[in-house]
């Protein structure tokens, strides 16, 4: 089993590119936004990224590994805070179409599934809050794609992935 992204959580191996988590935690707000291919590790799902097809995929094994582990707890909090930080301070997302609306949806979606859906909750309340601030109404597609995101659960994937 290719453990990869819970020794990369748990701040113990670098991601495929050779950068630790706590090195896209001191990225600048344009790094972030220029960076394409960190998003996936930070913030890990079941699925293929169309955008980092070498970053990790998550099994039900791993995922249970990483929403057992303090380490792991603490950098996808972490990496959360960081997201949210950019977020309230960036505002060139805030525009259809743009990239940063599907972060959000794996952002969103990967928090419910490994922190839970309070977290998740409430990057989506501040999420939707900066939007308002700043006179952006994202789309319908993206909204409906944000709150499936947040309704996904560890057990949804019990029986499809072993």
């Amino acid at each position: 089993m290719d453990d990869s992204i819970v020794a990369f959580l748990r701040m113990e191996r670098p991601d495929n590119r050779g950068r630790m988590v706590s090195d896209i935690w001191n990225y600048s707000n344009e790094d972030l936004e220029s960076t394409h291919d960190y998003i996936q590790w930070i913030f890990p799902l079941f699925e293929r990224s169309a955008h980092s097809p070498s970053a990790p995929i998550l099994t039900t094994n791993l995922a249970e590994r990483i929403v057992a582990d303090e380490v792991c707890n603490y950098s996808l909090n972490r990496s959360l805070s960081i997201m949210r930080s950019f977020y309230g301070k960036e505002s060139l997302w805030a525009k259809p179409n743009n990239h940063n609306l599907l972060r959000i949806t794996r952002i969103l979606k990967s928090s419910a599934l490994l922190l839970g859906k309070v977290p998740s909750m409430k990057f989506y309340d501040f999420i939707m809050q900066r939007c308002n601030e700043l006179g952006f109404k994202p789309s319908s597609t993206a909204v409906d794609f944000w709150n499936e995101a947040m309704s996904a659960e560890l057990a949804q994937y019990q029986v499809k992935n072993c």
